[in-house]
This record gives C-alpha cells, structure tokens and sequence, in this order.
C-alpha cells in the first residue's frame, strides 16, 4: 500500500518509520530537508511539493498529515485538493480540533 506523508515531528517521525517497517511504500514530501533525507535512508521515497507527491501515488490515493493544529492543516489541504481526485483519502493524524475536522470534511 502506496501512502503520502506530510510531517515529520515526533508523532509523525515515528509513525512513518512504523508504517516503513510494516513494508508500506511511503513516500514523504519535502519540507525540512534534513529530515526528509534521513527517512530516505530508512527506504521512503522523496517527493519535492505537494503535486510531486501526489503524482507518485497510484489511485486511489492515501495522504496522511501528521502536522500542527490550524491554519498549518487548512493550508496543506487546501494545496492538496487542487490534485486529489473523487476516493482519495487525506488522513489528519495530527492534533486538530474535531470542529476543525467536521469543518473540513463538508
């Protein structure tokens, strides 16, 4: 199974690092350079933006975001829906309020 990760902090470091040993192809996008090379290192593939990422996906396609509440999340999505189609799933694995998720998900 093919996922996108967005979000590499403590929750989403280790998260990501389970999902590789668990064999699934996980594919982060770039946003701290550092950290995107190490997860490489442990066998992530490495997309350089948002549509980069998603083009790399098979459908349907799984984006999971481990990333601050707020505006940080609404962003992310935001960019994402401009290249998701009708049975991809976004995944906020972060700490969003659940008014901010039943929000986003109308």
């Amino acid at each position: 199974m093919e996922i996108g990760w967005i979000g590499l902090g403590k929750m989403g470091w280790n998260l990501c690092l389970n999902l590789l040993d668990y064999g699934f192809d996980v594919t982060v996008c770039k946003r701290d350079n550092e950290k995107a090379r190490e997860m490489v290192s442990f066998g992530a593939g490495m997309a350089f933006g948002i549509e980069d990422m998603v083009g790399k996906l098979d459908k349907p396609r799984i984006i999971w975001i481990m990333d601050t509440q707020g505006i940080a999340v609404d962003d992310i999505i935001y960019e994402l829906e401009k290249h998701l189609d009708a049975g991809d799933l976004i995944v906020d694995g972060g700490n969003s309020h659940y008014k901010d998720s039943i929000r986003r998900a109308k």
